[in-house]
C-alpha cells in the first residue's frame, strides 16, 4: 500500500502498490477545510501509520496515528 498527498491541502490518499483507483486513508475536519495530511510514515506491520496534521494556527496541528483498517486517529 502507498499513502501520499496528492495536493497542498487535504487528506492522505491510500492506492495498492500494484494500481487501481486512490481512496481516503485520513479524514479532514469538515470544520477545518485548510487542514492538510502529510509525511505519512508506516509502522513495520504495514497497516498503521503516523502522519502530520497542519492548520493555520495550534489547535488540533501535530502527530496523529492512522490506520488503514479504520478512520480512527489518535493525535498528540
Amino acid at each position: 500500500m502507498i499513502l501520499f498527498a496528492p495536493g497542498f491541502s487535504g487528506p492522505l490518499l491510500q492506492i495498492s502498490s500494484s494500481g487501481g483507483e486512490p481512496k481516503p486513508a485520513t479524514e479532514i475536519d469538515p470544520s477545518r477545510p485548510g487542514s492538510s495530511h502529510r509525511w505519512p510514515q508506516f509502522f513495520p506491520d504495514g497497516r498503521r501509520f503516523l502522519y502530520l496534521n497542519f492548520f493555520i494556527g495550534p489547535e488540533h496541528q501535530g502527530i496523529y496515528a492512522g490506520s488503514l483498517d479504520s478512520k480512527e486517529r489518535f493525535g498528540w
